[in-house]
C-alpha cells in the first residue's frame, strides 16, 4: 500500500478467487473483492489473472488474430470501411471491418450471428474465438458479482440486463467479442502525426470490458487525471478489465468508467502493429438500466440516475467525458484538452477539481449565493422600520380580533416581534455574526 492509504500500482486478482461459492464468503474471497474494488476506484481498472491453461487459450488465440490480419488482402473493400459513428447497430457488428481514421482493423464475434462453418462461403475468422468468448464472459460476470458483493448488492442484481446463459434459438448476444489491430504498416493504415488513435479519449459503453493485448499500448485516466500505462508488464496469463459506462448508470455512479487511449506502435518498426482481444459484456437491447438495486440496498441516488434509461437510447447517446460526475468519495475533476498527446511517464497534468457545490450546475442544482456587498447602516435601519411597521399592523389587527383577557399576551408577542426582526437584519446585513 502506498502512503496515503492508496494502492501504488494496479491491482492483480486472480481470478479464481473472485468465483462465488453457497456459504459464507472466505477471507480469500473478501481480500480480493476489496483490492479489485480499491483498484477500480483508483485507477478505473485492474489486472485479472486467469489460470494457467486459459492464459495459454488466450495467447494461442491472440497470435491466431496476428497471422489473420497480416494474411488479409492489403486493403478491405470500401463497404468494410466505417467509423464509429454509426451508434444504431451497436448490438449488429459482425465481422471485419476497419476505420482508416483510428488507425484500426476490427473483428467482431458475436454469438447468433457470426457465422462459424468454415464452409458458408464467408471469410475466416481469427482461430479460438468460439472458445474465448465464454471464458471472457464468465469472467465478467464473476467480477460484476464481486462488484455487487462489495456495495451489498442482492446476488447477481444485473440479471435482468444480460444475456441469457447460454443463448436461446434465435438470440442474438448482445456482447461482443472484437479482435483489433491497429497500426500495421502492411495494411497503410499508418497513424499522422499524434501516436493515439482516439483522441476523444472515450469509454466503453459496456458493464465490464477485458483486454488481452500483444504489446503495451493501452493507457487510462486514473482519478488524479494521470494517464497510466496499464498494459505495460502484464504475464502470458493476465489481461487488463475495466469498467464502462452502462455499469456507471447501473450504479449510479458509483463506478467510474475508465477513459482510455490506445498508443499506436510505430508502423515502420513493427510490421504486424498491435492486436488484442477484447471482451465486451453488454447489456441487453429492449432493457432499462435503472438504480433500483442501489436504492435498495440505501445508497443515494442523485437526480440523473433516478429515471431508468432504455438500453438502446443510452448506447445511442453521446457521453461527454465532462459530463462524467464521481459518485464516490474521491475527487472528481475537470480535465482540460491537453495541449498535445505526448505521454511524460508520472507527469502530473493541470487539473481544476469540481467541487461539490460546482457540479449542482450540471445536475440540475442550485449555486451557492455569492457573497453580499455590505450595506450602509442607513439602509438597514429603513428595513428595520418597516418591519417594525408591519408587526404593530398584525399586532392591532390581532387585539381588534381577539378578547380583552388576550391583550398581555400580544403586549409580549409584539416585544419579541421587534427584537427577532432587529436582530435578523442585522445578521443579514453583517453587522452581527450568525
Amino acid at each position: 500500500m502506498a502512503a496515503d492509504g492508496g494502492l501504488p500500482t494496479l491491482a492483480r486478482v486472480k481470478l479464481v478467487d473472485l468465483v462465488v461459492k453457497e456459504g459464507l464468503p472466505s477471507d480469500s474471497y473478501k481480500l480480493s473483492v476489496s483490492t479489485l474494488c480499491h483498484s477500480l476506484s483508483q485507477y478505473s481498472a485492474a489486472i485479472l489473472q486467469f489460470p494457467d491453461g486459459d492464459g495459454a487459450l488466450l495467447r494461442s488465440a491472440l497470435q491466431s488474430a496476428c497471422l489473420y490480419f497480416h494474411h488479409r488482402p492489403s486493403y478491405p473493400d470500401q463497404h468494410l470501411i466505417h467509423t464509429n459513428d454509426d451508434s444504431q447497430e451497436w448490438c449488429r457488428t459482425s465481422g471485419y471491418h476497419s476505420d482508416p481514421q483510428l488507425c484500426q482493423e476490427t473483428y467482431d464475434y458475436r454469438p447468433g450471428l457470426t457465422p462459424t462453418d468454415p464452409g458458408t462461403g464467408i471469410h475466416l475468422s481469427p482461430a479460438g474465438l468460439v472458445d474465448i468468448f465464454p471464458l471472457l464472459g464468465k469472467a465478467s460476470r464473476d467480477i460484476l458479482d464481486a462488484i455487487s458483493f462489495n456495495w451489498s448488492l442482492c446476488s447477481s442484481p444485473f440479471t435482468e440486463i444480460l444475456d441469457n446463459v447460454p443463448l436461446r434459438p434465435t438470440e442474438i448476444s448482445s456482447s461482443v467479442l472484437s479482435v483489433c489491430c491497429h497500426g500495421a504498416q502492411h495494411h497503410n493504415l499508418t497513424p499522422q502525426e499524434d501516436i493515439f488513435s482516439h483522441q476523444q479519449h472515450p469509454s466503453d459503453k459496456s458493464l465490464i470490458s477485458i483486454v488481452k493485448s500483444d504489446k503495451p499500448g493501452l493507457h487510462i485516466r486514473d482519478f488524479q487525471g494521470h494517464w497510466v500505462l496499464v498494459d505495460a508488464d502484464l504475464g502470458p496469463q493476465e489481461a487488463v478489465m475495466y469498467p464502462g459506462l452502462a455499469l456507471y448508470q447501473a450504479t449510479a455512479g458509483r463506478i467510474n468508467p475508465a477513459l482510455h487511449r490506445i498508443e499506436i506502435t510505430n508502423p515502420h518498426s513493427n510490421l504486424y502493429g498491435r492486436c488484442s482481444l477484447t471482451f465486451k459484456l453488454m447489456p441487453k437491447s429492449m432493457t432499462r438500466l435503472n438504480s433500483s438495486e442501489m436504492r435498495a440496498a440505501d445508497h443515494g441516488v442523485d437526480a440523473q440516475f433516478q429515471l431508468p434509461v432504455p438500453v438502446d437510447d443510452f448506447m445511442q447517446r453521446a457521453h461527454p467525458a465532462s459530463s462524467l460526475l464521481n459518485q464516490q468519495g474521491l475527487p472528481s475533476f475537470n480535465f482540460p484538452t491537453p495541449q498535445d498527446d505526448s505521454m511524460v511517464a508520472g507527469s502530473s497534468s493541470s487539473v481544476s477539481k469540481l467541487t461539490s457545490a460546482s457540479n449542482y450546475s450540471e445536475i440540475g442544482g442550485l449555486l451557492p449565493r455569492p457573497p453580499l456587498p455590505r450595506p450602509s447602516p442607513l439602509l438597514a435601519v429603513v428595513l428595520f422600520r418597516a418591519t417594525v411597521d408591519l408587526a404593530v399592523a398584525g399586532m392591532v389587527s390581532s387585539v381588534l380580533a381577539a378578547d380583552l383577557g388576550d391583550i398581555f399576551f400580544f403586549a409580549i408577542y409584539f416585544r419579541l416581534k421587534v427584537f427577532v426582526s432587529w436582530r435578523t437584519s442585522l445578521e443579514y446585513f453583517g453587522f452581527v455574526d450568525i
